[in-house]
């Protein structure tokens, strides 16, 4: 029984990613459903409330770390959008993830807020170059920009 809440520790704090992930991935694309996952995770997470064996405990502890996996593999799959950041909780959800015990979901965790830097300096700079066009269209004069489109 002391495993099996030491279990119920471990998993208690990582919790909430499942949902942001879940939001996430529907957000990005409103065709697929998460329903499964959710009611997997849920009927995992209450099987491994109500077990009373540590081994058992232990096992449907490894099964909620493979769920969370494949909602990370999907959830990598899914284009860094900066409102979905700035709004919500996942990227704080998935900071979390990077102390998780498991040694593949701290590797995906963490490569998937790499990946979401990279994009959001990508999306900045291209931001940026915008804002220097309208800054020297507004200084040259719109006749001056003929060479910019000339190509």
């Amino acid at each position: 029984m002391a495993a099996e809440q030491s279990i119920l520790r471990r998993w208690k704090r990582f919790l909430p990613a499942f949902a942001s992930i879940d939001a996430a991935i529907e957000d990005a694309n409103p065709g697929i459903s998460r329903k499964e996952f959710r009611d997997a995770k849920s009927t995992i997470f209450e099987m491994l409330c109500n077990t009373t064996d540590d081994a058992v405990a232990e096992k449907l502890c490894v099964v909620l770390d493979e769920v969370m996996i494949e909602s990370l593999l999907t959830l990598k799959l899914v284009p860094a959008m900066p409102k979905m950041l700035s709004s919500t909780d996942l990227a704080k959800d998935i900071g979390a993830l990077t102390k998780h015990e498991s040694e593949r979901i701290r590797d995906l965790a963490t490569v998937i807020l790499c990946d979401w830097k990279a994009s959001l300096k990508r999306t900045t700079m291209k931001l940026s170059q915008v804002l220097q066009l309208q800054q020297s269209d507004e200084h040259a004069g719109k006749d001056d920009l003929g060479p910019l489109f000339a190509q």
